[in-house]
């Protein structure tokens, strides 16, 4: 995850792109109306989430930003433009420069590969003698199957942020978590035992995902795309077409399944 260091360094950086675009707003006189201000804020803010916040953005998306910063900045240097467009346009340009020299300098020249920590749910409930798992289908064009979870930040409780996860994706409550009855700490150090740990390298990150097999209680969130699954349909969804579901939850399911099955 990113470092606070590097927060800083980030902050800084917004705090210097709006200083450039003051500077350059007093040298060609431009009124600081509150809407030319508005638009600084804004965009310095949206920056700032960018960076601190997503852990990983496309090289093409990069350049990308990197052409449309060049051409915005051409724009309004060169242009009789509305005033408070031209504003947007330098400010933009500056902060999309910012965070693509950000992810350039602090991501893909790293040679030191930046670790992620995940976590991910395998929720069961039980309806008579059957035993049901929660899947889901991720958002992504691939369409994937998926579990619950996802990644947290570095001092977070592991088992506190899982099921904060889960109630945000699901809409669900965890009311078991298996592991957590060995859960202690020592002063801010936690110690627990996830059902299973996975290692996924994706380009410059290496993500390791603890899963735990849980219980829950309430109702799924009616927006999302998921199900209750037997697990005997779930065991043949795993031996006959394993692609369907993301590769980094496969290992933890073979292991819920050989343990259940």
């Amino acid at each position: 995850m990113k470092k606070r260091n590097e927060a800083l360094y980030t902050i800084v950086s917004i705090i210097a792109v709006t200083v450039l675009v003051l500077m350059y707003s007093a040298s060609k006189g431009i009124e600081l109306t509150l809407s030319n201000v508005f638009i600084i804020v804004c965009i310095s803010i949206i920056a700032t989430y960018i960076t601190l916040y997503k852990d990983f953005i496309n090289p093409i998306i990069l350049v990308i930003m990197s052409v449309l910063s060049l051409t915005m900045l051409y724009f309004s240097f060169n242009f009789n433009l509305d005033e408070n467009f031209k504003t947007f346009l330098l400010t933009t340009a500056l902060v999309m420069i910012i965070v693509s020299i950000y992810y350039a300098s602090v991501v893909y020249t790293e040679k030191r590969n930046v670790m992620l920590v995940g976590v991910a749910a395998i929720i069961e409930k039980t309806v008579g003698n059957d035993t049901y798992v929660l899947i889901q289908t991720t958002n992504d064009r691939r369409a994937l199957l998926d579990i619950p979870g996802g990644s947290i930040n570095e001092d977070d409780n592991m088992t506190l942020a899982l099921s904060k996860k889960v109630r945000e994706e699901t809409g669900l409550t965890l009311t078991k978590i298996s592991g957590i009855d060995v859960v202690y700490s020592s002063n801010e150090d936690y110690f627990f035992k996830p059902f299973h740990i996975a290692t996924s390298f994706e380009g410059n990150f290496t993500v390791v995902l603890n899963t735990f097999v849980c219980e829950s209680m309430g109702n799924l969130k009616e927006e999302i795309d998921a199900q209750w699954i037997n697990i005997n349909e779930l065991k043949e969804i795993i031996k006959n077409n394993s692609d369907s579901f993301k590769e980094i939850h496969i290992s933890a399911i073979k292991e819920y399944l050989r343990n259940t099955v």
